[in-house]
Protein backbone atom coordinates (compact mmCIF):
# COMPACT_ATOMS: atom_id res chain seq x y z
CA UNK A 1 0.00 0.00 0.00
CA UNK A 2 2.23 3.13 0.70
CA UNK A 3 4.39 1.53 -1.99
CA UNK A 4 1.65 2.14 -4.61
CA UNK A 5 1.01 5.59 -2.77
CA UNK A 6 4.51 6.54 -3.13
CA UNK A 7 5.04 5.87 -6.46
CA UNK A 8 1.86 8.09 -7.20
CA UNK A 9 2.30 10.48 -5.17
CA UNK A 10 5.82 10.70 -7.11
CA UNK A 11 4.42 10.72 -10.77
CA UNK A 12 2.23 13.80 -8.94
CA UNK A 13 4.76 16.09 -7.73
CA UNK A 14 6.89 15.15 -11.35
CA UNK A 15 3.86 16.01 -13.59
CA UNK A 16 3.44 19.46 -11.56
CA UNK A 17 6.74 20.33 -11.68
CA UNK A 18 6.63 20.20 -15.45
CA UNK A 19 3.68 22.61 -15.07
CA UNK A 20 0.51 19.71 -16.14
CA UNK A 21 -1.91 21.21 -13.71
CA UNK A 22 -5.07 19.06 -15.66
CA UNK A 23 -2.81 15.75 -15.05
CA UNK A 24 -1.82 16.54 -11.50
CA UNK A 25 -5.40 17.18 -10.49
CA UNK A 26 -6.06 14.26 -12.13
CA UNK A 27 -2.94 12.25 -9.87
CA UNK A 28 -4.04 14.03 -6.98
CA UNK A 29 -7.34 12.17 -7.29
CA UNK A 30 -6.44 9.16 -8.19
CA UNK A 31 -4.03 9.01 -4.77
CA UNK A 32 -6.39 9.71 -2.84
CA UNK A 33 -9.27 6.84 -4.63
CA UNK A 34 -6.46 4.15 -4.45
CA UNK A 35 -5.88 5.40 -0.72
CA UNK A 36 -9.30 5.33 0.25
CA UNK A 37 -10.07 1.52 -1.81
CA UNK A 38 -6.64 0.03 -0.04
CA UNK A 39 -7.78 1.35 3.37
CA UNK A 40 -11.31 0.14 3.03
CA UNK A 41 -9.62 -3.29 1.93
CA UNK A 42 -6.52 -3.60 4.55
CA UNK A 43 -8.69 -2.58 7.75
CA UNK A 44 -11.31 -5.28 6.94
CA UNK A 45 -8.58 -7.97 5.68
CA UNK A 46 -6.68 -7.42 9.46
CA UNK A 47 -10.54 -7.40 10.83
CA UNK A 48 -11.37 -10.99 9.40
CA UNK A 49 -8.43 -12.61 8.31
CA UNK A 50 -5.02 -13.19 8.66
CA UNK A 51 -3.77 -15.68 6.16
CA UNK A 52 -5.30 -15.62 2.28
CA UNK A 53 -6.03 -19.00 2.79
CA UNK A 54 -8.59 -18.07 5.47
CA UNK A 55 -12.31 -18.39 4.14
CA UNK A 56 -14.03 -14.74 4.44
CA UNK A 57 -17.66 -16.07 3.33
CA UNK A 58 -19.55 -19.30 4.01
CA UNK A 59 -22.79 -20.32 1.56
CA UNK A 60 -24.17 -23.50 3.03
CA UNK A 61 -26.64 -25.74 3.55
CA UNK A 62 -27.17 -27.75 6.63
CA UNK A 63 -29.40 -30.57 7.82
CA UNK A 64 -29.27 -32.94 11.13
CA UNK A 65 -31.09 -34.52 12.74
CA UNK A 66 -29.82 -36.66 16.11
CA UNK A 67 -32.27 -38.77 16.84
CA UNK A 68 -32.50 -40.16 13.33
CA UNK A 69 -28.79 -39.95 12.79
CA UNK A 70 -29.55 -37.77 9.66
CA UNK A 71 -26.97 -35.50 9.01
CA UNK A 72 -25.86 -33.09 5.45
CA UNK A 73 -23.10 -29.99 5.47
CA UNK A 74 -23.08 -29.04 2.02
CA UNK A 75 -21.67 -25.74 0.43
CA UNK A 76 -19.06 -22.93 -0.65
CA UNK A 77 -16.93 -20.97 1.07
CA UNK A 78 -14.47 -17.97 -0.66
CA UNK A 79 -11.19 -17.38 0.91
CA UNK A 80 -9.37 -13.75 1.06
CA UNK A 81 -7.83 -14.62 -1.95
CA UNK A 82 -10.80 -14.89 -4.08
CA UNK A 83 -10.65 -19.10 -4.12
CA UNK A 84 -13.87 -20.78 -3.62
CA UNK A 85 -13.92 -24.24 -2.58
CA UNK A 86 -17.01 -26.75 -2.37
CA UNK A 87 -17.59 -29.00 0.60
CA UNK A 88 -19.93 -31.90 1.30
CA UNK A 89 -19.64 -33.71 4.56
CA UNK A 90 -21.64 -36.56 6.17
CA UNK A 91 -20.21 -37.02 9.14
CA UNK A 92 -22.23 -35.94 12.58
CA UNK A 93 -19.96 -36.94 14.66
CA UNK A 94 -16.96 -35.41 13.38
CA UNK A 95 -18.77 -32.24 12.84
CA UNK A 96 -19.94 -32.24 16.76
CA UNK A 97 -16.97 -32.40 18.17
CA UNK A 98 -16.02 -29.56 16.01
CA UNK A 99 -16.56 -26.22 17.92
CA UNK A 100 -18.63 -24.06 15.17
CA UNK A 101 -17.46 -20.79 17.25
CA UNK A 102 -14.15 -21.65 16.46
CA UNK A 103 -13.11 -20.09 12.74
CA UNK A 104 -9.90 -21.81 12.99
CA UNK A 105 -11.28 -24.68 13.82
CA UNK A 106 -14.03 -24.44 11.47
CA UNK A 107 -11.23 -23.54 8.37
CA UNK A 108 -9.55 -26.69 8.77
CA UNK A 109 -12.28 -28.85 9.03
CA UNK A 110 -13.98 -27.20 6.12
CA UNK A 111 -11.29 -26.93 3.48
CA UNK A 112 -9.41 -30.64 4.59
CA UNK A 113 -11.25 -32.59 2.21
CA UNK A 114 -12.61 -29.43 0.10
CA UNK A 115 -12.83 -29.09 -3.74
CA UNK A 116 -11.23 -26.37 -5.18
CA UNK A 117 -13.37 -24.94 -7.78
CA UNK A 118 -11.60 -23.34 -11.59
CA UNK A 119 -14.67 -20.62 -11.15
CA UNK A 120 -12.58 -17.84 -9.09
CA UNK A 121 -14.38 -14.28 -7.75
CA UNK A 122 -13.30 -11.67 -10.32
CA UNK A 123 -11.35 -8.92 -8.70
CA UNK A 124 -13.76 -6.38 -9.12
CA UNK A 125 -16.51 -8.51 -7.48
CA UNK A 126 -13.84 -9.59 -4.46
CA UNK A 127 -13.40 -5.79 -3.91
CA UNK A 128 -16.99 -4.61 -3.40
CA UNK A 129 -17.61 -7.95 -1.23
CA UNK A 130 -14.89 -6.49 0.95
CA UNK A 131 -16.25 -3.06 0.48
CA UNK A 132 -19.70 -4.43 1.66
CA UNK A 133 -18.45 -6.62 4.24
CA UNK A 134 -16.98 -3.86 6.28
CA UNK A 135 -20.12 -2.19 6.71
CA UNK A 136 -22.22 -4.95 7.99
CA UNK A 137 -23.41 -4.98 11.56
CA UNK A 138 -23.85 -7.75 13.35
CA UNK A 139 -26.72 -7.03 15.50
CA UNK A 140 -28.95 -5.45 12.51
CA UNK A 141 -30.79 -8.42 11.26
CA UNK A 142 -34.55 -9.29 11.10
CA UNK A 143 -35.24 -12.02 14.13
CA UNK A 144 -35.72 -15.36 12.75
CA UNK A 145 -39.14 -16.35 12.19
CA UNK A 146 -39.89 -20.47 12.14
CA UNK A 147 -41.44 -21.85 8.64
CA UNK A 148 -41.01 -25.25 8.31
CA UNK A 149 -39.65 -28.44 9.90
CA UNK A 150 -37.14 -30.86 8.52
CA UNK A 151 -35.92 -28.79 5.81
CA UNK A 152 -32.69 -27.82 7.38
CA UNK A 153 -31.24 -24.47 7.15
CA UNK A 154 -29.27 -22.49 4.39
CA UNK A 155 -26.93 -20.20 5.30
CA UNK A 156 -25.41 -17.34 4.16
CA UNK A 157 -22.84 -15.80 6.55
CA UNK A 158 -18.95 -13.85 6.77
CA UNK A 159 -16.16 -14.98 9.38
CA UNK A 160 -15.23 -12.28 11.47
CA UNK A 161 -11.89 -13.56 12.96
CA UNK A 162 -11.54 -10.50 15.14
CA UNK A 163 -14.89 -11.50 17.11
CA UNK A 164 -14.16 -15.18 16.27
CA UNK A 165 -17.72 -15.64 14.98
CA UNK A 166 -19.95 -15.79 11.69
CA UNK A 167 -22.05 -12.61 11.31
CA UNK A 168 -25.10 -14.05 9.46
CA UNK A 169 -26.52 -12.24 6.32
CA UNK A 170 -29.35 -14.33 5.22
CA UNK A 171 -30.79 -17.65 6.65
CA UNK A 172 -34.06 -19.64 5.14
CA UNK A 173 -35.09 -23.01 5.17
CA UNK A 174 -36.99 -23.87 9.00
CA UNK A 175 -35.96 -20.56 10.23
CA UNK A 176 -36.10 -17.57 7.92
CA UNK A 177 -33.82 -14.67 8.56
CA UNK A 178 -31.86 -11.69 7.32
CA UNK A 179 -29.26 -8.79 7.85
CA UNK A 180 -30.46 -5.43 7.39
CA UNK A 181 -27.17 -3.56 6.93
CA UNK A 182 -26.52 -1.19 4.40
CA UNK A 183 -25.03 -3.51 1.87
CA UNK A 184 -26.34 -6.93 2.92
CA UNK A 185 -28.25 -7.85 0.43
CA UNK A 186 -25.86 -6.75 -2.52
CA UNK A 187 -23.08 -8.83 -0.89
CA UNK A 188 -25.93 -11.63 -0.96
CA UNK A 189 -26.83 -11.47 -4.52
CA UNK A 190 -22.17 -11.63 -5.24
CA UNK A 191 -22.45 -14.53 -2.81
CA UNK A 192 -24.68 -16.24 -4.69
CA UNK A 193 -23.66 -15.07 -8.08
CA UNK A 194 -21.10 -17.84 -7.88
CA UNK A 195 -23.09 -20.57 -6.23
CA UNK A 196 -24.93 -20.19 -9.60
CA UNK A 197 -21.94 -20.11 -11.65
CA UNK A 198 -20.84 -23.82 -9.90
CA UNK A 199 -23.53 -25.30 -9.19
CA UNK A 200 -26.97 -24.29 -11.38
CA UNK A 201 -28.82 -23.22 -8.45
Amino acid sequence: MLATTACLWYNYCRFKRKGHNKLSKKFLWLIIAVVAILGVYFAFFNKTATTRSDILFEDSYIYHEWEIAGFEYTGNVILVDGSIYSFSFSEKDEYSTTLSEDLKEMNKYILKNAKLETTRVSNDDLAKMIEYAAQIDADKYIEGTIVGADMGSSVIQIYDYETNSKILLKESGDFSSENTSPHAEDLVQLIEKYRYEIHGY
